[in-house]
């Protein structure tokens, strides 16, 4: 008999058996276009039978991040996928009954790793400029509190704290005894990071990923940073393998060859500014953010143009999912060529409307 009765609490939603692979994927701020023949012939001419019959092998991954990030490899875990890293952070540092801030609303997974580990949370909100309750997140910290997760920039929101006000949270947590988490989720679109603090702080630890400006969402490998001591302490609590054979290799790939990346963020920079002039010249609002998508807003058309958006086999749904912007529509960017049939179907949809 399970004792766990708790667990009928925790919410998880199954995901359906319609495939997105073949749509134009706007609603999750994964790469948009396909990766070059040459990228794939760099990763296939080093793919070998072993990486399906072998035990991953990831050391060569740890010399390789800590060369891209210049820290020590002791400073780093590797996760799979950056949301196992967040799990790290909870397995190692909270307990049940314990307190945690979190920002609200955030990457989902922090929501189910509260209740999942019975933590007592403590929600942080934007007010109505989207702008974070940055007094009520410091008057929060205290002694009881353990844990502390920003995601920087945060999504659904697509804000950013501030270096100013991030070593302020991070000097009251370390006064309190509170480690702060902050996910990196969509570095390299957003060129701010924390990892600089990392030489001054002991109670900070940087979760990243792969999924994001490298593209490779599908590989799930990510990885943590903090100082030498919380690095191995939350090393311990990796599984035998902490990610596959094949996303070492794509991941090896990746950092092996940054103009990949870079190329992938000027286009996707391109492909932003092609979009904002776009809503402009149609009279549409939006508003920018610290990440590879925008908010725009569709006014009372959103419903319709979601769905005006699926017939023609583009994915794209939610916004910044705070109270007073119920009509935006959060819109993940890539390059231009990824958001002309976007900007065509909105373009029709209001110059239709116009014509009425």
């Amino acid at each position: 008999m399970n004792n766990k009765s708790w667990i009928e609490k925790v919410n998880r939603i199954r995901g359906t058996n319609i495939s997105r692979l073949n749509a134009l994927r706007l609603d999750k701020n994964e790469r948009t276009t396909k990766f070059s023949a040459l990228i794939f012939e760099k990763i296939l001419t080093n793919l070998r039978h072993e990486h399906l019959t072998a035990y991953p092998e990831t050391e060569q991954l740890y010399d390789q991040l800590a060369k891209y990030l210049d820290v020590n490899r002791e400073q780093i875990v590797v996760t799979a996928g950056s949301d196992a890293g967040i799990k790290y952070c909870f397995e190692l540092l909270v307990e049940r009954g314990s307190e945690i801030i979190t920002l609200a609303p955030t990457f989902a997974m922090v929501d189910i790793y509260a209740q999942l580990y019975g933590v007592q949370q403590k929600k942080i909100g934007y007010n109505v400029d989207l702008s974070l309750q940055q007094e009520c997140l410091l008057d929060s910290i205290s002694s009881a509190t353990a844990l502390i997760v920003l995601a920087n920039p945060n999504s659904p929101t697509g804000t950013l704290i501030s270096e100013k006000d991030l070593r302020i949270i991070i000097n009251k947590a370390q006064q309190s005894g509170s480690i702060v988490l902050v996910d990196e989720a969509y570095y390299g679109f957003c060129k701010y990071t924390a990892l600089p603090l990392l030489k001054e702080y002991d109670n900070l630890v940087i979760a990243r990923t792969f999924s994001k400006s490298f593209g490779l969402a599908g590989c799930r490998v990510g990885y943590l940073i903090a100082q030498t001591k919380m690095a191995q302490q939350l090393y311990r609590l990796k599984p035998m393998y902490e990610v596959n054979a094949f996303g070492v290799l794509a991941a090896m790939t990746m950092l092996e060859n940054p103009e990949i990346v870079d190329a992938y963020i000027r286009e996707t920079e391109s492909g932003r500014e092609y979009v904002k002039e776009s809503m402009e010249r149609l009279g549409i609002n939006y508003i920018e953010c610290n990440a590879n998508f925008l908010h725009i807003d569709l006014r009372r058309n959103r419903n319709e143009i979601e769905d005006i958006l699926l017939r023609h086999n583009i994915l794209a749904h939610g916004g910044p999912g705070v109270y007073g912007y119920e009509t935006y529509l959060r819109l993940t960017l890539g390059p231009i060529e990824s958001m002309v049939p976007f900007v065509e179907v909105i373009g029709d949809y209001f110059h239709n409307k116009t014509k009425k």
